[in-house]
């Protein structure tokens, strides 16, 4: 069994046993040290395969009168490289990350070519929060500036051009009358050269929460500086809500409200900073270990379902109105996909819908009748290992193209 094939067998069964009392078991006889990673859920930076004569890698179909024009963006995690596919699946761009970096996940592009990048210093499975960085890079990789806060997972523009992203620190706090440390999450809002001025910690604003549900307290434990940390949220997404004509309409939409995605807590919630408090959540019993909420300009909210107990992910659509289900997709009985971790979803122009599945390298653009009209599979690399896809996403043509025009021109 390869290394990469035993740490993925091992994290199965440990998010199986989400229990806190529960003994966790080794299947894999897994070291300390590599349990301790996956009990902290550091992502898979590659898939371990072997190539097979004839199938197809990159853009492997198309039907370009049913896809949403756009170029899509997205990070292939181990490689440290960012891609932007041009709608025939040409590579239009690329960024890479400075010698001796550990991954990158999520990346934004900004309408004058800056990426955004947030990613680590250290190794693949590296959950120290000095490690992490968010940092704008500029259209030849050089580095433009770099956040004063270690930023993981997610981050966004909001509207009067701040940041919005999510950071952590241990923490110590009570829980049954005695101290425990956590790893705190925290939402951050950043100018725009990354110095943080709000921050959001989520613990406070559970507790400060009590329609939320009782907290879940999973056994996800590393070593630290002499001390045992729960990492009792694992957030992994945040937006800023804009209400429109929507406000007032409900909880959620006020203008500056926060959408969060906590898989450990198998929920998504909407944080009002004012009163730095749950507005709204939801999940419980529904979601396994969720990623990447969004809220739609319907007033629906689509989320990455990861699936974890099925063994077997989804994209939900949900109306937060109702708190019903209203669209989902799973890949049907011949096209199932299952990321035990990251993942993403994302509702395109004409009501198609952009999925990243993970751990499989691959991005798939499927219609709302659960058609799969474009598909790109991350090549494999010399080594037999595929580079996971942390999240994707579509940019549109009226935004790239100037940023390419314009790179032409001043080469």
């Amino acid at each position: 069994m390869t290394r990469g094939l035993a740490l993925l067998l091992a994290l199965l069964v440990l998010a199986a046993c989400r229990d806190e009392d529960k003994h966790t078991a080794n299947p894999a006889g897994l070291s300390e040290a590599d349990l301790t990673r996956l009990h902290m859920l550091g992502y898979e930076p590659w898939v371990e395969e072997t190539p097979v004569p004839g199938r197809k890698t990159g853009l492997v179909s198309s039907q370009p009168d049913r896809v949403s024009l756009g170029y899509t963006l997205f990070a292939s995690r181990g490689a440290r490289q960012a891609y932007l596919l041009a709608p025939d699946g040409a590579v239009a761009h690329r960024w890479h990350a400075p010698k001796g970096d550990g991954f990158w996940s999520d990346t934004a592009l900004l309408k004058d070519g800056t990426l955004l990048v947030v990613g680590a210093t250290s190794d693949e499975f590296e959950d120290q929060p000095t490690a992490r960085y968010l940092r704008a890079l500029d259209w030849s990789s050089k580095i433009v500036w770099q956040a004063d806060f270690p930023a993981h997972h997610d981050v966004e523009l909001t509207p009067n051009g701040d940041l919005l992203a999510l950071t952590f620190a241990d923490r110590q706090v009570e829980r049954h009358g005695k101290p425990a440390w956590i790893v705190d999450d925290r939402v951050v809002v950043a100018s725009p050269e990354g110095h943080k001025q709000q921050e959001y910690s989520l613990f406070d604003v559970f507790t400060a929460s009590p329609d939320t549900g009782k907290m879940r307290w999973p056994r996800t434990r590393a070593k630290r500086d002499g001390h045992s940390v729960i990492d009792v949220f694992h957030a992994n997404s945040v937006q800023w809500i804009v209400a429109g004509d929507r406000a007032g309409t409900h909880p959620i939409f006020a203008d500056g409200n926060i959408l969060v995605s906590i898989r450990h807590q198998d929920i998504i919630g909407v944080i009002d900073p004012r009163q730095r408090r749950f507005v709204w959540t939801w999940g419980r019993d529904e979601l396994q270990g969720p990623h990447h909420a969004r809220l739609l300009d319907s007033g629906n909210i689509i989320v990455f379902d990861n699936g974890i107990k099925r063994r077997s992910s989804r994209v939900v659509e949900m109306d937060p109105r109702s708190g019903k289900i209203v669209w989902q997709y799973s890949g049907a009985d011949a096209n199932k996909f299952f990321t035990i971790g990251g993942g993403s979803g994302e509702r395109l122009p004409n009501g198609n819908t952009l999925v990243a599945a993970t751990a499989e390298g691959r991005i798939f653009e499927v219609t709302p009748a659960g058609e799969v009209v474009w598909q790109f599979v991350n090549p494999i690399d010399k080594a037999q290992r595929r580079g996971t896809i942390h999240a994707a996403t579509r940019v549109p043509v009226d935004v790239v193209d100037p940023i390419l025009a314009a790179h032409r021109g001043a080469s």
